[in-house]
């Protein structure tokens, strides 16, 4: 056997594994695409995690709440990293596929710029189990899907099952917004 029949059967090999597990090879496409996202997206989502590691604020005369400097730190790094994935045209599918930090620049772009497939995208990416401000901003992005009519109809019930996921991760506090949303799928 020559060597171009040895490369023919290495492939047919390669093939036929990645036929079989096919979710192997798109996990490893994807980690492929992430290494090739720019280091410094890389770096400001691990800020992003990170941030959930701010400790709480002391009560203050203010009567701020005690998260309230997680978060606002927690919302400029989100707005950074959707500004990067704007501005450096970031692949869509490779973020759905992220963790928290990828997924929020993700749902923040959805927000400000919805394209064609993102509802597909935001219905996988709310499937994720993530900190509650990333299911905030996915909750964000499909009210913005919902008030501009971009939920298909074929892509409802996952949409109305990525809303169920978020609710409950979130706790019952966040039935209103829930329902409130749930009426948009209806009315779109």
């Amino acid at each position: 056997m020559g060597v171009g029949g040895l490369v023919v059967g290495i492939v047919g090999i390669a093939f036929a594994y990645f036929s079989v597990t096919n979710e192997a090879f798109s996990n490893f496409l994807i980690r492929r695409r992430f290494k090739k996202m720019p280091s410094a997206f890389r770096d400001l989502a691990g800020e992003y995690r990170r941030a959930d590691q701010i400790p709480n604020d002391s009560p203050d005369q203010r009567q701020l709440p005690v998260w309230d400097s997680r978060v606002r730190e927690k919302d400029r790094l989100a707005e950074g990293l959707a500004r990067f994935a704007q501005g450096a045209n970031l692949d869509r599918d490779a973020l759905a596929r992220g963790d928290d930090g990828y997924l929020v620049a993700l749902m923040k772009l959805v927000a400000i710029d919805p394209v064609a497939d993102d509802t597909r995208r935001v219905a996988q990416a709310a499937m994720t189990d993530v900190p509650p401000h990333t299911d905030y901003a996915t909750l964000k992005a499909i009210s913005v899907l919902a008030d501009r009519r971009l939920i298909p109809d074929d892509l409802r019930d996952s949409i109305a099952k990525a809303i169920d996921a978020i609710t409950a991760r979130l706790g019952t506090d966040h039935d209103d917004v829930a329902a409130a949303i749930r009426s948009k799928l209806r009315v779109s």
